[in-house]
């Protein structure tokens, strides 16, 4: 997990990045110049920064639960999978691919942007404390 909240830092530095660039512009420019596209970016970017952790852990959650590193969720249990998958699975209990790929392929779709689906009590459900607190203090140092 401590790769996909590197990313997300690394997203979000992105995303201030935009943010200093819109900055200097207004600065060295008249107003004239609209910057506001570059701050839509800075926001786009900031909001995609987001929903992809949300996607990482989540992946990540259900690989470590797959794994016996976790204990199950209600969503890991009832979460759905291809026969594909399955037959992948039966094959080589060893290999996660399968359920790496189903995962990525279910939640292809989903969207983690909105509050109601990324509450602070959902996070600490699915991730555990660690992964909570690292995302509360990252938002908090922007």
């Amino acid at each position: 997990m401590n790769d996909a909240l590197n990313n997300f830092r690394e997203n979000l530095r992105r995303a201030h990045d935009l943010l200093a660039l819109a900055d200097r512009i207004s600065i060295l420019t008249t107003n004239a110049v609209d910057v506001s596209d570059c701050l839509r970016a800075a926001l786009m970017q900031g909001v995609s920064a987001l929903d992809h952790f949300v996607h990482e852990i989540v992946r990540i959650g259900m690989l470590e639960v797959q794994r016996g590193r976790r204990a199950a969720t209600v969503a890991h249990l009832s979460f759905k999978v291809p026969m594909s998958a399955t037959r992948r699975a039966v094959a080589d209990a060893a290999d996660m691919q399968w359920l790496d790929e189903a995962v990525r392929e279910a939640h292809s779709w989903l969207s983690f942007q909105r509050k109601r689906a990324i509450s602070p009590t959902w996070l600490l459900r699915l991730a555990g404390s660690t992964i909570a607190s690292a995302t509360t203090t990252c938002g908090r140092n922007l």
